[in-house]
């Protein structure tokens, strides 16, 4: 068994799933139809099954265990360091709020397990039309994603007491978790400058940490790695699963995904700057009952600006250094193809916004010299949905 992962069985998982439904219903549950989704080397235990109540009644489940060896829900880390606790209060509260997500179902803190409603195995995942649909297909895709997120982020704009709460709840013991993207930026300083050169702003540097730290209109839940593998296109629209990485936050880290070719996916692509703009404009209609300032386009970019940056940091906290010395391929691109097009987007991101000059210069000295040591890496692929209608 891997070093890093604890003594828990699938039938554990099972066990424990069983025991907190029959809790949470009054009445015994029965777990069957038992299918173990992913492999032996996944972090988590991921099971689909079907539970029958005393009445016959029968209903689709997914039921998720960590498998962390260093899990302790009794630990002050325990939902700040992401995996089983973060979801838990991230489902918490979207089961509070309603958003199309799968139901939270039932759970228990101390063995690591949680039980959500499932959509069913077939619904498609929003790479399946990316990868292998029409461009109409991939673009419809594309704006239901938008919308579901914007939905996400308005029904949690406000939230961090609630998700405190829930915090408190669930893990008594535990700290909050720092805003997504905080650490990121906090390496900056350290990643950038000793890698590649060039001093970073303060000043810059300063202006986008307090808009993490505060994001006033823009504090919502941010689902932290929003990508084609972690969204269902279900009949009720695209629906959000995973949020391990999830924490209140600026919510557009998460919006910042389809124009950086959605930085945390194996399924990395880029999407034609037509679409991103029809996306964008879902999304900001989306959200903007809630947070009114994302009908202003000026206001939106000025935003948005530090989300792209902010998600390039982390970026090349991930890649930079293993890609520096050699080149390897995760899915359908490279670490160095991927480290190409976020400085490139980020830039382009800056320039819309005529914001940050002094990073926009160091990031565009980083892609001059990158590009140099790097000749033969290609960019960044469209997705093939939309290779053949876009000429790049």
């Amino acid at each position: 068994m891997n070093a890093s992962f604890r003594d828990f069985t699938t039938d554990d998982a099972v066990s424990c799933a069983a025991a907190s439904l029959s809790l949470a219903a009054g009445e015994p549950i029965a777990i069957e139809g038992i299918s173990v989704l992913g492999d032996e080397q996944r972090r988590n235990h991921v099971i689909r099954a079907v539970t029958r109540g005393s009445s016959g009644d029968r209903q689709g489940v997914v039921i998720k265990a960590t498998r962390a060896a260093d899990y302790d829900a009794a630990s002050e880390d325990a939902v700040a360091k992401g995996g089983i606790g973060r979801e838990w209060a991230a489902a918490s509260v979207l089961d509070q709020r309603g958003t199309c997500t799968a139901r939270f179902l039932a759970g228990d803190v101390a063995a690591g397990v949680m039980v959500f409603a499932d959509f069913g195995a077939d619904v498609p995942w929003l790479a399946a039309p990316l990868l292998h649909g029409s461009a109409s297909e991939a673009e419809a895709a594309l704006l239901a994603y938008a919308v579901s997120l914007g939905r996400l982020h308005a029904a949690t704009v406000g939230c961090h007491e609630a998700y405190a709460a829930c915090v408190r709840e669930a893990y008594p013991a535990a700290r909050a978790p720092r805003s997504v993207g905080e650490a990121w930026l906090a390496g900056a300083a350290a990643i950038g400058p000793s890698l590649l050169g060039g001093a970073l702003p303060d000043a810059e540097l300063a202006v986008l940490f307090q808009r993490l730290r505060d994001p006033g209109p823009w504090l919502a839940l941010v689902h932290g790695d929003p990508c084609p593998d972690n969204v269902l296109l279900t009949a009720q629209g695209a629906a959000l699963l995973d949020f391990e990485f999830a924490a209140p936050g600026h919510v557009l880290i998460d919006a910042a995904y389809w124009r950086m070719g959605f930085p945390t996916c194996w399924c990395a692509g880029r999407v034609p700057d037509t679409v991103a703009e029809l996306v964008e404009r879902a999304y900001r209609d989306a959200v903007a009952g809630a947070i009114p300032d994302a009908r202003d386009a000026a206001a939106f970019r000025r935003e948005y600006v530090v989300a792209v940056v902010v998600r390039l940091f982390g970026s090349l906290e991930w890649h930079l250094d293993t890609a520096l010395k050699g080149d390897s391929t995760w899915g359908r691109a490279t670490q160095r193809n991927r480290i190409l097009w976020h400085l490139q987007a980020a830039i382009e991101a800056m320039e819309r916004a005529d914001a940050l000059p002094g990073l926009r210069r160091v990031a565009q000295a980083w892609l001059t010299d990158l590009g140099k040591r790097w000749p033969d890496v290609q960019k960044l692929s469209v997705y093939p949905a939309f290779a053949m209608a876009w000429d790049d």
